[in-house]
């Protein structure tokens, strides 16, 4: 797809197939079961304690309730779907890092070496780690689904970052995530990403979507200078204005200027909240996918809706599934 002048709008229609899908997950996605809450704070206003002494962790225990509809609900198993692509705006010196190091973090991954492998040790989850568009070539092994869409993304300083196909297959390949989740009977999931150049991508997302200055969603990522943050700015801001993006059409922003591992993470959201899978949205990447598939759910005040709010620099995050650090 070449780049569009800058008051083209790029049309976003999905495919009947797609749409079909994408109609019926987005109906199937219910409200919280306020029966179950209701139950839920009747337990804790018996338990030996003063009321809401437990302040945040009482009002998640009871959205917790409302999303599976189990008063109790208990931890049990636990996945963290770990989402890896390349981006094509990383050429533009928006990273610290090279594009190398994409494929570099996927093996230390694997092999347990990560942050996210210590943590999720600790919680006793699982890490399944999906390859939606890495540059390289990875090896077969059995924490890793080879799903590549594409390598990497597209410029999108030059053109849209993904084919509207492309966007789709990895917003279906999500909703997959989430469905074989279910047939895992997996209870939890947390969200995981890895992409040398994606918060620049989140941060055209974020500046899209909400009512709000590219400046202030626009963050230093892996520790880039000033001088490379003015440069990362100014990109998002032209992108915003090339591609005329609109926060009523949240599937052509993702198009445009997203990763195919935030539209992946967008689909596992949606399909989670329409199987009733409690998620753990944290940071600004995978708060860029929620973003998303928040401006597509039908039932803000359901599954998807916010919890509590913390501030990047400047910025308020969005809504959180379950929760939000």
């Amino acid at each position: 797809m070449t780049c569009p002048c800058p008051n083209e709008i790029i049309p976003f229609k999905l495919n009947p197939e797609v749409f079909v899908n994408l109609s019926k997950v987005l109906k199937a996605i219910r409200p919280l079961h306020l029966p179950s809450m209701k139950k839920a704070r009747r337990h804790q206003d018996h338990l030996t304690k003063p009321l809401h002494s437990l302040g945040l962790l009482e009002t998640l225990a009871i959205q917790v309730a409302g999303i599976t509809r189990a008063p109790l609900p208990v931890l049990g198993k636990k996945r963290v779907l770990l989402c890896a692509a390349d981006h094509g705006i990383a050429a533009e010196g928006v990273s610290a890092f090279p594009a190398s190091v994409t494929p570099m973090m996927v093996l230390n991954f694997l092999k347990g070496g990560g942050a996210i492998n210590a943590l999720a040790r600790q919680a006793g989850a699982e890490v399944l780690v999906v390859d939606v568009g890495v540059n390289a070539d990875l090896p077969i092994h059995p924490q890793l689904r080879n799903a590549k869409i594409r390598r990497g993304t597209r410029n999108f300083k030059v053109e849209a970052a993904m084919t509207q196909g492309e966007c789709e297959k990895a917003l279906a390949l999500g909703l997959q995530l989430a469905d074989q989740a279910k047939k895992d009977k997996v209870q939890w999931i947390a969200l995981g990403e890895m992409g040398i150049g994606n918060t620049t991508s989140a941060a055209a997302l974020m500046a899209s979507l909400l009512p709000c200055a590219v400046e202030d969603v626009t963050g230093f990522g892996t520790g880039i200078d000033r001088a490379q943050w003015m440069i990362k700015c100014k990109i998002v801001s032209q992108a915003l204005r090339r591609y005329a993006l609109d926060p009523r059409k949240p599937l052509q922003a993702l198009q445009c200027v997203g990763g195919l591992e935030i539209a992946t993470l967008t689909g596992v959201i949606l399909g989670g909240a329409k199987n009733r899978i409690p998620m753990v949205v944290d940071g600004f990447i995978t708060s860029a996918a929620f973003l998303v598939a928040y401006r597509l759910s039908p039932t803000p005040a359901g599954p998807l809706r916010r919890q509590r709010q913390t501030k990047s620099r400047q910025m308020e995050s969005p809504p959180a599934h379950s929760q939000q650090d």
